[in-house]
């Protein structure tokens, strides 16, 4: 059949399916979607096609979500008939579907209860301040190329069609698919079942008993943990990481305790590595569960509730600690799992101390930039933590940390992420007490770092490192420099001191904020980060157990300018105060800094 495409009258909706006029030989046409083209042949006889037909959907739920409210109910109707299907490809890729459609209404839920909106998958690494509004871009996955993307003025969806949405999916789920798909014999459908149960949020088991919703979903992982499969296994334990930081889990003792019991049982009986090593990233995410748990005001209220003892607490830290001892992949989480670790409130504070030590030892001997740069994390995590923060205690400790940060800091050289995650952890004390001593010591370093230049990159892909890793080491001065308007003598001459004797680097620092907001430098580098991101054979994917998350890389004009104030004012203070050839410096860094302010004004654009 010949077909050929209607003129249109208007523009095309970016909200609608494009449509495809199909002529036939009688003369009549009607319009089929491109959804409803692919539904029917996924009933194809041929497995080929309908295994073709179901990739093409999960393509088009993941792209065009925000369209699909008028075609769920057909798409959910197509995958039950192939719930039972004798061919094993064809079901692994309905279960495939099914994992998508579960995840787009994960974060469409998500995204209205945050209340956020969506947001480009390209940041341009520069610091700017917010001006204008831009379009609305659909996120897109990794493995998907720039030309995927889709513009569109609303890629929303209304909540009151997202409720529909989800009912329709979540109880066809819990009524009868979960059942079927948990008793296949297929190894990689089974593995997709856990995906699913991932997405299980407070949402969808509305549509259902809360609490049995939550039952049989732990029955269910408790099973798969148990059965010979490992790839079955990775799966169901990496649904546990997930939801243990979901908070209608957190609230049901059961799930945590089962949680609990099933990484110790994991990390010190099963004999595979990957299972392992995602029972690690679990431990982290308890960790980190648990940590919360002890700031809280009623902890102890909280605790007695969930039924986690002090013996537990003490066993989940034994066995952060013992992880360190394993293969550089599950060190990885360890080292972050320790970092929360120690922020427990155990009866003996030699505990924390240990820890502290533990972390430091091996950001000093790790040769894994996975594990170093977790450490430099987990170092900056400790002090947020109470236990740790007594003034008799911190001097037990801080010296040695602040030490190997900066030597990390100051001799790696090829790695940014490690320095971002050192610097990020050198901005953490929130008092000049806790610098103690060694505060000197980190501004320098911090302004030593900022006078290297290191715009010569063996490695481009380091490019898009760069620009954070500046970024976090001006945070981290305006941070430092914050104290100083409150310091007194003798430490006040000593902090003048050390900013006179590179004041050429101070000056640089707060104009190349500025100059980088305003798109005067920057450019090359901006320019190739835009052709990396178009490049997919250049984008690396980095599994999610081994990493954390980058710092920030933007600053506001007004941070800056609030911190270069301040140093104005300071110094102002200061030069009429002190005289001598030893300061002869400050009053010439003033005026420059006075320069750099009258500039900061970013130019109207035209």
């Amino acid at each position: 059949q010949q077909q050929q495409q209607q003129p249109s009258q208007s523009s095309f909706d970016s909200e609608k399916s494009l449509k495809v006029s199909e002529t036939s030989s009688s003369g009549d046409s009607k319009v089929l979607t491109i959804i409803d083209h692919l539904l029917a042949l996924s009933m194809s006889r041929s497995s080929t096609v309908a295994v073709e037909c179901l990739l093409c959907l999960e393509r088009v739920i993941k792209n065009y979500y925000f369209c699909l409210d008028k075609h769920w109910i057909p798409i959910l109707d197509t995958l039950e008939d192939h719930l039972t299907n004798r061919d094993d490809s064809l079901r692994i890729h309905m279960a495939k579907l099914l994992e998508e459609m579960a995840k787009v209404l994960f974060e469409a839920n998500k995204e209205i209860n945050n209340t956020t909106q969506v947001v480009s998958t390209t940041v341009t690494p520069t610091i700017t301040a917010p001006t204008t509004t831009t379009p609305t871009v659909t996120k897109l996955r990794p493995e998907f190329s720039k030309p995927e993307l889709i513009i569109t003025t609303n890629t929303r969806l209304q909540p009151q069609v997202l409720q529909q949405m989800n009912s329709e999916f979540w109880q066809r789920m819990f009524s009868s698919h979960f059942a079927t798909l948990i008793e296949d014999e297929n190894i990689p459908v089974r593995a997709t079942v856990c995906a699913i149960f991932a997405c299980v949020d407070e949402t969808a088991l509305s549509f259902s008993d809360i609490q049995k919703g939550r039952e049989f979903t732990l029955r269910a992982l408790s099973n798969f943990v148990a059965l010979p499969h490992p790839s079955i296994r990775v799966a169901a334990l990496r649904t546990f990481g997930v939801l243990i930081q979901c908070p209608i889990f957190r609230k049901d003792p059961e799930f945590v305790l089962v949680t609990y019991k099933t990484i110790i049982y994991v990390l010190g009986a099963d004999e595979n590595t990957n299972c392992k090593m995602k029972a690690s990233w679990v431990l982290a995410n308890l960790c980190d569960f648990i940590c919360s748990i002890f700031k809280e005001e009623n902890s102890s209220e909280i605790l007695s509730n969930l039924k986690i003892t002090e013996e537990i607490v003490e066993t989940i830290a034994t066995t952060a600690l013992k992880s360190i001892n394993e293969s550089e992949k599950i060190q990885c989480n360890g080292v972050r799992a320790l970092g929360h670790a120690a922020g427990f409130h155990f009866k003996q504070i030699t505990w924390n101390l240990k820890i502290v030590q533990t972390i430091v030892g091996v950001l000093k001997t790790s040769k894994t930039l996975k594990v170093r740069w977790n450490a430099c994390y987990g170092l900056g995590q400790l002090f947020t933590h109470s236990p740790l923060l007594e003034p008799s205690i911190t001097e037990s400790w801080t010296p040695f940390v602040f030490e190997a940060l900066t030597y990390v800091l100051s001799t790696e050289k090829k790695n940014f992420k490690i320095r971002i995650h050192a610097v990020a952890a050198l901005n953490q004390p929130k008092s000049l007490e806790l610098y103690g001593n060694r505060y000197l010591f980190v501004l320098k370093s911090i302004i030593t770092v900022l006078s290297q230049k290191s715009d010569d990159l063996s490695d481009p892909v380091e490019y898009r490192y760069q620009q954070t890793f500046l970024t976090q080491l001006w945070r981290t001065l305006y941070h430092l420099i914050s104290f100083v308007i409150k310091l007194s003598s003798p430490l006040d001459l000593n902090v003048l001191e050390v900013l006179s004797e590179q004041p050429e680097h101070v000056v640089d620092c707060f104009s190349d904020v500025f100059k980088v907001s305003h798109g005067e430098i920057g450019k090359e580098r901006r320019s190739l980060l835009h052709k990396q991101d178009n490049n997919p054979i250049q984008q690396t994917e980095e599994s999610e157990e081994n990493l954390t998350s980058l710092p920030s890389e933007v600053i506001t004009l007004n941070e800056a300018k609030n911190s270069l104030e301040n140093l104005i004012k300071y110094l102002k203070n200061k030069e009429i105060s002190l005289q001598g050839n030893k300061f002869s410096q400050i009053g010439i860094l003033r005026t420059q800094l006075e320069e750099v302010l009258e500039k900061s004004e970013a130019p109207k654009e035209q």
